[in-house]
């Protein structure tokens, strides 16, 4: 019974044009990205963390290598803004969880779309968030906004 269910399942999704999100990455996006990150002047330093966060995603998510080359697959992402939002608390009332706030701007194809990403993380009660903790949940939530780019232009192909 599972073989057949198993054969099914494959003709269905084998006739229905399914094609894994990885393939159509890689139709979309070439193997080489030139991503152009505009720093805020406001607050560099996280710009610098999701500069670095957002290469990393490239290489991982895009299955392509960064380019120096502006005339590779070209990206603009800008940071729109960054904050953190307490959203739990213990019963003193100190805060015990944040969610991180990323919210950029890509112009990819002449054509700017903005992508919010969030992530949640939790604190010791009593104490403020760590630098490691601030560049992973700013890492993380970019991450997510990436994803949603990603996503957008994907249906958009279709």
């Amino acid at each position: 019974m599972k073989i057949v269910f198993c054969f099914i399942a494959l003709f269905i999704l084998g006739c229905a044009g399914y094609e894994p999100i990885s393939k159509l990455n890689k139709s979309i996006f070439k193997d080489e990205i030139y991503a152009e990150v505009i720093v805020d002047k406001k607050n560099p330093r996280n710009s610098i963390q999701i500069q670095n966060s957002i290469n990393q995603i490239i290489i991982s998510k895009f299955d392509a290598k960064i380019s120096k080359n502006p005339d590779a697959t070209n990206m603009i992402i800008e940071t729109k803004n960054i904050s953190f939002e307490p959203i739990s608390y213990d019963q003193n009332g100190y805060i015990v969880a944040y969610q991180s706030i990323v919210e950029l701007g890509v112009t990819y194809n002449k054509e700017t779309t903005f992508h919010k990403g969030t992530f949640n993380f939790n604190i010791e009660a009593e104490s403020s968030i760590t630098e490691s903790k601030r560049f992973q949940a700013i890492k993380e939530a970019s991450s997510k906004a990436i994803d949603s780019f990603i996503s957008a232009i994907i249906v958009k192909s279709l």
